[in-house]
């Protein structure tokens, strides 16, 4: 592990729970490289969607007030086609696979949300993608803040309602979500 943490593959972080390893952006760049040599080989990535594989976990409560500035909502309206519900659902991926998966999110083009200013302080791009949780509803869309405090196994999804609510969804719940890339 020392010498792939030396190499910048990943980072390492002494915690009173023991050690964090996380994998960085240059190292998610190889795992990805990977991952589609392996799909074209075997022919299992599909140009059209991802599915990705999580499972509902509590948030930060950061989403509810970022979804509600004006300057988000009216982009999100405008190209997503719904006023997003002040939250996120948030899925912590369920293995590497679904990582990298995440990982080939990041270098898809995607639909652009702006970032912008209100006079105080500036607010980040985000990347969209619209979706379907759990083949039950497909109005709702991944997003990918270019700001953002979670770690990179978490994946934030919004929708028009309260995912949790609609879905009967709890903490500890697997979730299937199908990102379409067009």
């Amino acid at each position: 592990m020392r010498k792939i943490a030396e190499r910048g593959y990943i980072s390492r972080k002494v915690t009173p729970k023991g050690e964090e390893v996380k994998i960085t952006e240059k190292g998610l760049s190889i795992i990805l490289k990977y991952y589609e040599e392996l799909g074209r080989v075997l022919k299992t990535v599909s140009p059209e969607t991802i599915v990705i594989r999580g499972i509902v976990t509590t948030g930060l409560g950061e989403g509810r007030y970022y979804l509600m500035l004006n300057g988000y909502i009216k982009q999100f309206r405008e190209k997503l086609g719904f006023k997003p519900y002040p939250g996120t659902l948030n899925l912590k991926l369920k293995n590497l696979e679904d990582v990298v998966k995440k990982a080939r999110l990041l270098k898809t083009p995607g639909i652009i949300i702006e970032g912008f200013s209100n006079g105080i302080r500036t607010y980040g791009r985000v990347k969209a993608f619209k979706a379907r949780i759990n083949d039950l509803t497909d109005d709702v869309a991944v997003v990918l803040p270019e700001r953002t405090s979670h770690g990179f196994d978490i994946l934030e999804i919004i929708a028009p309602f309260n995912i949790r609510e609609r879905l009967g969804l709890k903490d500890g719940d697997e979730v299937t979500v199908t990102v379409y890339l067009q």
